[in-house]
């Protein structure tokens, strides 16, 4: 399926965490609005913690996010299933179009895709820009909280 011009996404998300080792998660809407959790073991105490980002990117940023969802064809993508190697994170994208559509794929780290993993690796490099921002929230990793208007 191609993207027509009109069908851009409506919400992007990215969940990768690992539930050992922790990761990132990423809730992106088309108006340029996203929200990343970075989870990382806990350093006081055990288990995992995160650090919560509610920031915005330019229409650049997420005109690119609508590019790489179409020249990758998104709602085309299949991924064999498999079982997983012990601890191998198995990263989710989710995206939902303006016309409602929506599509959910999985795909285990270590297997190689290169039209999900495009994706993936821009969506990482989104997450990537919290690195100089100082966290919105801070605390025990909630591994079921999902921001309010991000419903899937």
């Amino acid at each position: 399926m191609n993207l027509k011009e009109s069908n851009y996404f409506e919400m992007v998300i990215l969940r990768d965490v690992q539930g050992l080792f922790g990761g990132q998660n990423l809730y992106l809407k088309n108006n340029g609005q996203i929200i990343v959790q970075n989870v990382q073991l806990g350093k006081e105490k055990p288990g995992l913690e995160e650090r919560r980002y509610i920031f915005s990117i330019n229409s650049k940023e997420a005109e690119k996010v609508n590019f790489l969802i179409n020249k990758h064809k998104f709602f085309d993508i299949k991924i064999p299933e498999r079982l997983g190697v012990p601890d191998e994170a198995r990263p989710t994208i989710t995206v939902i179009l303006s016309s409602g559509e929506s599509k959910t794929i999985s795909k285990w780290f270590n297997d190689v895709h290169p039209d999900f993993d495009a994706i993936y690796s821009y969506l990482i490099k989104l997450t990537q820009k919290v690195n100089k921002m100082a966290p919105d929230y801070q605390g025990s990793y909630d591994y079921d909280w999902k921001p309010k208007d991000f419903n899937e």
